[in-house]
C-alpha cells in the first residue's frame, strides 16, 4: 500500500510488485531536453513492468533536489518504455509539468510499484467531498482496506457461521472461581440492594456502589447483582408525585 500527497492531494493506492531501484550508480535521470525519465534497476528489475502500464514511484528522497523529489515522490507515471538489456523503463514527461533542467538521482531507497491491485483497495473512509467544490466532507478519519471484485470475497453465508459446532465440544469449566469472593459478599450485597430498594429514590444510589464492585468481577458474579438489582427494582414502591 502507498500514501502519497502529490499535489497536496492525500492518496491510497495497492500494488502487488514493489521493485527497487539500482543500489549503485545513477538510478532515476531526467532529461529535460527529450523530456524522458529513466528509472533503472538491478538485473531483472523491470520482469514486473510492461509498456502503458501505470506504476508508481515513492521512496525516501532526502538527499534529493527538493523539486526533483516534489515532480516524482508518490506520482503516478505511464510507462512508455522497458529495455529489459540495460533494466531500466523510460517515462515520456511532456506535459507533467517537470522542471526546466535536467536532474540525476543516485538514492537508492526508491521503489517502483506496479500491477495495481485488483483483489485489494486502500481509501480514507468518506475523504471525498459530497460534490465537486464542496467546502466541507464527512471524514472518519480512518483508513479502509477491503476485499474488492467477486473472485476474492470469502464463500461462507451467516447461515454457515451459525451452524458451526463450538471450537472444542470437551471444554466446559468445572467449577465458578468467583464461587468464593461471590458467596462472601453476596449476602452483603443483597441486603444493601433491599434496603435501599424501599426508597425509590436511592436506587441510582445503588448503582453507584454496587458498580465498582461488581466491575472487578468474573461475568457469572455480576449477572447475579444485577439480577437482585432489578429484582428491588420490580419490588419496589412507586414514587408518587
Amino acid at each position: 500500500m502507498v500514501y502519497s500527497y502529490q499535489g497536496k492531494k492525500p492518496n491510497l493506492s495497492v500494488y502487488d510488485n514493489k521493485t527497487q531501484v539500482n543500489t549503485t550508480g545513477n538510478t532515476i535521470v531526467f532529461n529535460s531536453t527529450e523530456n524522458t525519465l529513466t528509472i533503472n534497476f538491478a538485473a531483472g528489475g523491470t520482469s514486473n513492468i510492461s509498456i502503458n502500464e501505470k506504476i508508481r514511484i515513492a521512496g525516501d528522497f532526502t538527499n534529493s533536489n527538493a523539486l526533483a523529489a516534489s515532480s516524482i515522490n508518490g506520482r503516478e507515471f505511464t510507462v512508455s518504455n522497458v529495455d529489459a538489456a540495460t533494466n531500466s523503463i523510460t517515462i515520456n514527461t511532456t506535459g507533467l509539468a517537470f522542471p526546466d533542467d535536467g536532474f540525476t538521482l543516485t538514492e537508492t531507497d526508491i521503489y517502483v510499484m506496479s500491477d495495481e491491485s485488483e483483489q485489494v483497495e486502500a481509501f480514507f473512509e468518506g475523504a471525498q467531498n459530497v460534490y465537486d467544490g464542496a467546502t466541507v466532507n464527512f471524514s472518519s478519519q480512518k483508513i479502509v482496506i477491503r476485499e474488492k471484485g467477486d473472485a476474492t470475497k470469502h464463500s461462507y453465508t451467516n447461515k454457515a457461521i451459525s451452524a458451526l459446532e463450538p471450537l472444542a465440544s470437551n471444554f466446559q469449566i468445572s467449577s465458578d472461581p468467583t464461587a468464593a469472593v461471590t458467596a462472601q459478599l453476596m449476602p452483603q450485597l443483597s441486603q444493601l440492594i433491599r434496603a435501599l430498594a424501599g426508597l425509590p429514590h436511592r436506587l441510582h444510589l445503588a448503582g453507584q456502589l454496587v458498580q465498582p464492585l461488581a466491575s472487578r468481577l468474573m461475568p457469572m458474579a455480576k449477572s447475579k447483582i444485577w439480577r437482585l438489582i432489578q429484582q428491588a427494582l420490580d419490588t419496589a414502591p412507586q414514587i408518587q408525585w
